[in-house]
């Protein structure tokens, strides 16, 4: 009895997460039948068409008029973009005729749940001819910075991956008051 009783819940937890899956798909599907029959586009349907555009016969057109429009690009925070962000900027600005500048710190890379990807970040730094460190923290106290260098300088690999070091960092504020 027991043995059925267990093979019995687990084929039901099985068709469970099947029928589920199945149900999500069908909703995916007809979501994206409605959006294309009334002509609509969501925010996250955005870099996939910027990106199909790319890639169709009107892609160098749209390149060409982004390239010509912006010669130096800034993202600030980039360690909250997604893979597709990185792939956009890469098509569009990852040429000797344009600046393209990422500023972000990995280990604040706490968006995942909104699909920013540490990895694309990764990527899109290993793409960089040159890199740069802000070695002066310009918001902390001295104390607080001495700390957090103390805590985070006695692990060899504090974040886990080795491409994301800690690099201590010097305090712009001596004695700051609170106001």
């Amino acid at each position: 009895f027991f043995e059925f009783s267990e093979q019995w819940n687990s084929l039901s937890e099985e068709f469970i997460h099947q029928h589920t899956f199945y149900c999500f798909r069908q909703v995916e599907q007809s979501l994206r039948a409605k959006k294309q029959n009334d002509n609509l586009l969501t925010f996250d349907d955005l870099l996939p068409s910027i990106l199909d555009t790319l890639e169709s016969v009107s892609g160098p057109r749209l390149q060409e008029k982004v390239q010509k429009a912006y010669r130096a690009v800034l993202v600030d925070e980039f360690q909250d973009t997604d893979s597709q962000q990185t792939e956009l900027f890469r098509r569009l600005f990852i040429t000797p005729e344009h600046s393209l500048f990422f500023i972000g710190d990995p280990k604040q890379a706490i968006y995942k749940f909104r699909g920013a990807d540490l990895f694309s970040y990764l990527h899109a730094r290993d793409l960089a001819s040159q890199t740069y460190t802000l070695s002066t923290n310009w918001r902390s106290s001295s104390a607080l910075v001495k700390g957090v260098n103390a805590l985070f300088s006695r692990n060899s690999n504090p974040f886990i991956y080795h491409q994301i070091p800690f690099l201590p960092s010097n305090a712009a504020l001596k004695n700051p008051t609170l106001t």
